[in-house]
């Protein structure tokens, strides 16, 4: 990585969000006339204070959070450079870092054009930094390419690193519930603690109330003669995931409240109390303001959950996310069940309009099928089979534009599924490289090279 930084013929600098520089490449060194010993670790505004540089750029993004150019002097060589900085924002919205580009104009008429031309590489390394910045949750199989989704995660890690002791996920069944409480719980101080999930539909009422509170000997039939701590005892630090909090036995909601007040418990036949301070996230698919109004759910336990609450659109409604997520599921069970399996254009465009009642659960279970019974490389034809129906027709006819823009998602999927790189596709098309690579990401597929085989 350092040899490609170095190997740019523009001075490239990163500089943390509290102006210190963290590092610098040889053209930056050659430009300014300094070098990586004397300027990492220090302060911008000591070179500033300095004479090293003439203005500082940093420190106008550092105050506006967007990017900025200027024409900057380095005093040591006198060269004449256009700086642009750029900041770089963490998952949860904090400016980390503030990329500088230094470009010599020194002996150059086009500064308007070269600034321009800065503009855009830098557009396109923050876009870069923004994707590795979603590496993570990829990983743990959050995919979020759509704006939808990505505003979901921005909140949820804000929620985890302020340590927020109870939140509430609504979405339909299906739409990653579970995974996301796992995430928050993975990013947040309690990560270390127990994770302990329970779906509150899953048990009968005395069940329940046993598994999340605990119990004694003798506490009732089938006892176990040692007793045994709840879920909430147990994940004392750590976190409780509630699955299904809008079937909890109206009973039981009652002795979560009280829990959610003073974290106490009290196992059932006992009469001590123990203490246990655990985040608590509870999700459901229902209406949990319906189920109030029906006296089928606590308004008091409702707003106390309901102060911090993430709502994850259906699979229909952030179509960006629907090929990298069956990519993403392509590789898993591909070397789960050590199969090389691949999609084609047919596949991609069949993806692109399948309404996913099922939500994420539904196309997991699609591709791991796929994965495993077709017998061919390209699981196109199974796939589409095995879906049980074709995408439902346009409820609606569609504008010119609604057309132009299917006919150009098909012209770029075909391309990609026949293409190595954006290069090969580019020339295709007819188009440049640049507007390649835009319009993939406006269309949500991935680039050629993402995709397996």
């Amino acid at each position: 990585m350092q040899t490609i930084f170095d190997a740019s013929h523009d001075g490239l600098w990163i500089i943390d969000g509290e102006g210190v520089i963290r590092n610098l490449n040889r053209a930056a060194e050659r430009l300014n006339g300094v070098t990586a010993r004397e300027v990492v670790g220090r302060n911008i505004d000591e070179l500033l204070a300095e004479g090293v540089i003439d203005v500082s750029v940093t420190r106008a993004v550092l105050a506006q959070g967007t990017s900025v150019s200027m024409i900057q002097t380095a005093r040591r060589t006198g060269r004449q450079l256009i700086v642009t900085g750029t900041p770089v924002l963490g998952p949860d919205g904090a400016l980390d870092y503030v990329v500088v580009n230094d470009r010599d104009v020194t002996e150059t008429s086009e500064l308007a054009l070269q600034l321009e031309e800065v503009r855009r590489a830098n557009e396109r390394l923050r876009d870069e930094m923004a994707a590795l910045s979603l590496k993570e949750a990829r990983e743990r199989g959050l995919v979020a390419e759509s704006a939808q989704m990505r505003e979901v995660l921005r909140v949820a890690l804000r929620l985890a690193r302020k340590d927020v002791t109870n939140i509430l996920l609504l979405g339909e069944s299906g739409t990653g519930k579970g995974v996301l409480a796992r995430f928050i719980h993975s990013e947040s101080p309690r990560a270390g603690q127990p994770f302990v999930q329970i779906n509150c539909a899953a048990l009968p009422e005395s069940l329940l109330e046993a598994e999340l509170f605990g119990y004694e000997k003798g506490a009732f039939t089938g006892a176990a003669d040692e007793g045994k701590p709840g879920l909430l005892e147990v994940a004392d630090g750590g976190t409780v995931f509630l699955d299904e909090i809008g079937d909890m036995p109206f009973s039981i909601q009652a002795k979560i409240l009280k829990y959610l007040d003073d974290h106490e418990i009290r196992r059932l036949g006992s009469t001590r109390v123990r203490r246990s301070r655990c985040s608590v996230i509870a999700a459901t698919n229902q209406d949990l303001g319906q189920l109030v109004r029906q006296r089928r759910f606590r308004h008091d336990l409702f707003y106390r959950l309901n102060t911090f609450t993430l709502r994850l659109p259906p699979l229909r409604e952030r179509r960006a996310d629907v090929v990298p997520l069956a990519l993403h599921f392509l590789d898993r069970y591909g070397v789960q069940f050590g199969v090389r399996k691949r999609l084609g254009a047919r596949a991609l465009r069949w993806l692109g309009e399948y309404p996913f009642p099922g939500n994420v659960r539904e196309l997991e279970g699609m591709i791991k099928n796929a994965v495993v019974m077709c017998e061919e490389e390209t699981i196109d034809g199974y796939l589409v089979r095995g879906s049980g129906s074709p995408p439902p027709p346009s409820e609606r006819p569609r504008t010119l534009a609604e057309q132009v823009a299917a006919a150009e998602r098909d012209a770029l999927l075909q391309a990609a599924a026949e293409c190595r790189n954006t290069r090969e596709m580019a020339a295709r098309l007819g188009v440049s490289q640049p507007t390649v690579v835009r319009k993939l990401r406006r269309h949500g597929i991935p680039a050629p090279g993402s995709l397996p085989g």
